[in-house]
């Protein structure tokens, strides 16, 4: 029989696992034909391999006017995480195009790196561990270290991952406060957390979570103004987007003690991460964007992205549209 679509799968960064395989697998159900993983991180990379391309599975790179404009086939793509914004939405609805995303992928992970991050800050564990191998046995050298218990963690943004992560925080006896001007009353009612107004967070917070997707509005949502409303001991705490704090302010904000720490999975840029100064300041603590993994989380996201591309071609909708205005 012949073969009836043909699907890409593109990658940013080379993939941790064996892209391919598994979507393979999901596709030949439906009489497609994976083309790649291949190598995409520019418009003109997409405009290239993608010409004939039925559907695209797309790991980051930019999905724009100009592209979707030349992609004459394309009937739906697929973003291979949670967040859309390298695409322009706009320019796919009105192309009618499907854009899908994974919104449960790496829920679980982030929320457990996130308390990993807290926990490994707020009990000092990285300079801990570095002074007991150097054979320094002197719990004195990282004083003070305060009870976790009873202090008020804020947690910006109450998703999917927003809402793990407080489900997880509640057994270790903190006060949990939230800000989402999304979040609706029966949430806030089943999860037993107190809404606040975000200035009134960052003021009350000893450790602050950032949880929140990324758009133009909350584009640097913490800069100079919103560090300087925090606790002078306080924390913050970042496995979302590098670009929801600006880094300039952050840093300021540590090196000038406005607040005591910060934890990244994320930066702003992290092609220069190499270079960035956060990385040299001894009150930051950085893991290189590894929140979102694990192997269970790997295998869902290839199942699931290739399963919303499956459902597109034979017909259906896609089960986590993003596009929605798309329908009639």
């Amino acid at each position: 029989m012949a073969l009836k679509f043909k699907v890409l799968l593109t990658y940013f960064d080379p993939p941790p696992y064996t892209a391919g395989d598994v979507e393979k697998r999901v596709l030949a159900k439906v009489n497609a034909e994976l083309v790649g993983p291949v190598h995409c991180r520019t418009e003109a990379d997409l405009l290239a391999a993608a010409k004939d391309a039925d559907a695209i599975l797309l790991d980051q790179a930019p999905l724009t006017r100009k592209a979707l404009d030349a992609l004459d086939k394309i009937r739906v793509v697929v973003n291979c995480s949670v967040g859309v914004d390298n695409i322009d939405l706009q320019a796919a609805t009105e192309k009618g195009v499907f854009v899908a995303n994974v919104p449960d992928f790496c829920t679980i992970e982030v929320a457990e790196h996130t308390i990993a991050l807290l926990l490994s800050l707020w009990r000092k564990i990285v300079p801990a561990v570095c002074a007991a191998k150097s054979g320094t046995f002197d719990w004195e050298k990282i004083r003070p270290i305060e009870r976790l218990a009873g202090k008020k963690i804020g947690i910006v943004g109450f998703g999917r991952i927003g809402r793990a992560v407080a489900k997880r925080l509640k057994g270790f006896g903190v006060d949990i406060l939230l800000y989402d001007p999304l979040v609706q009353r029966e949430v806030l009612d089943q999860e037993g957390v107190g809404w606040v107004e975000f200035d009134e967070l960052m003021k009350l917070s000893d450790v602050v979570l950032i949880h929140s997707s990324l758009s133009r509005e909350n584009f640097h949502m913490i800069d100079e103004d919103e560090f300087k409303l925090m606790k002078k001991t306080a924390l913050i705490v970042n496995a979302a987007r590098g670009s929801l704090i600006s880094e300039r302010a952050l840093l300021r904000a540590l090196t000038e003690r406005w607040i005591r720490g910060a934890a990244l999975d994320v930066l702003e840029s992290e092609f220069q991460r190499k270079d960035n100064p956060l990385l040299k300041l001894d009150n930051v603590l950085f893991t290189p964007h590894l929140g979102w993994y694990s192997e269970d989380a790997l295998l869902d996201l290839q199942v699931k992205a290739a399963e919303e591309v499956a459902r597109v071609l034979q017909g259906s909708l896609p089960k986590n549209l993003v596009n929605k205005e798309i329908l009639p």
